[in-house]
């Protein structure tokens, strides 16, 4: 007869059956569960400091294009001069100066400049400045561009086109009646010549249209029309660089008439009123075409003279809102802007 079995004996199938149950567990955890890997140290990260700002410069003289040396340049209380052939250079570390600031470039031969520029990266600037003596004449820019002759003092700011503008050439006169074909030739005809001379050669007219109709208020068009009443102080009016603005002609005024053509209105009053037109105004010499005043006969055809076009063109290098003397505007322009200004 067998031996009984101790309890100790009798449990050990199930000790056994519990160990191989949780070796079996284990394993399929290690299996499905990987250890994670030893983090990889890594090394840290340097920031690249941004390029240095450089500005380049040349300075000319306005017009003539003359390389200008010598000349003190200030960028936001940042000093230097130009060098013989009219070059400077600056260079600041980013976030040092403002992306807006005002360089001023002055010189005892040259009138002081003024301007905003954008500096909010590198780059070369041309720019350039009046230079005194010469064909300058301060007072009588002051009178051309300025309105200095008529209201002295004012120093009006700079009143030009940006663009060329289109003339619209009414052929009939307020009231309806018809204008003869010749006054209409001889009159486009002075339009078309002397466009170019107030610019600087920059532009001229972009096209001039004939009709019955009126241009006047759309933007980019001057209307060149006819009172049905004669003035007999008045052979002509216009508004000062007006986009939609308009010449009146007096065309039945016998003292505007033209001793050197058959036309009712002499080019000389054509030229004139354009002139107010492209952004100028009236002068105090007789030998010039803006000068107001009796003009004599011999004058009939008269042109913008050689200092007419060249101070014109040193305000056509100018942006629209330039004070005086040399001064860009800083801010809007239409936030200055007196509106239309109508002048004889």
């Amino acid at each position: 007869m067998p031996l009984p079995k101790s309890p100790e004996t009798r449990m050990m199938p199930s000790v056994r059956y519990a160990l191989l149950v949780m070796l079996i567990v284990l394993s399929a955890c290690s299996k499905s569960q990987p250890a994670a890997p030893s983090p990889t140290p890594t090394t840290p990260v340097t920031p690249v400091a941004p390029p240095n700002i450089v500005l380049t410069g040349h300075v000319r003289a306005t017009v003539t294009g003359e390389a200008l040396g010598g000349e003190a340049i200030d960028l936001a209380t940042h000093q230097t001069s130009t060098d013989p052939a009219g070059g400077f250079r600056y260079e600041f570390v980013p976030g040092t100066i403002s992306a807006t600031p005002i360089l001023t470039i002055s010189g005892l031969n040259i009138v002081t400049r003024l301007s905003l520029i954008n500096l909010a990266g590198s780059r070369d600037l041309s720019t350039d400045v009046i230079a005194l003596g010469g064909s300058f004449d301060l007072a009588f820019y002051r009178e051309l561009v300025r309105d200095n002759h008529d209201s002295p003092g004012v120093l009006r700011l700079i009143r030009r086109w940006d663009t060329a503008p289109r003339i619209y050439l009414k052929t009939v006169d307020e009231a309806g009646s018809p204008i003869d074909d010749v006054t209409l030739d001889a009159v486009e005809a002075a339009l078309r010549d002397n466009a170019t001379s107030w610019t600087g050669g920059r532009f001229g007219l972009a096209s001039l249209e004939r009709g019955t109709e009126t241009r006047e208020g759309q933007l980019g068009w001057v209307t060149v029309k006819w009172p049905a009443l004669a003035d007999p102080n008045v052979c002509g009016r216009a508004q000062i660089a007006v986009s939609g603005g308009w010449i009146e002609l007096d065309y039945k005024n016998d003292l505007c008439r033209a001793s050197c053509s058959r036309s009712r209105v002499a080019p000389l009053v054509v030229r004139h009123e354009l002139g107010h037109t492209m952004g100028f105004w009236h002068t105090g010499n007789p030998d010039d075409l803006m000068y107001f005043g009796t003009w004599k006969t011999s004058q009939c055809n008269l042109e913008p003279n050689a200092r007419e076009k060249f101070h014109a063109a040193i305000a056509y290098g100018r942006p629209t809102g330039n004070s005086d003397p040399d001064s860009d505007p800083v801010t809007s322009y239409l936030r200055v802007d007196p509106g239309p200004i109508v002048v004889n």
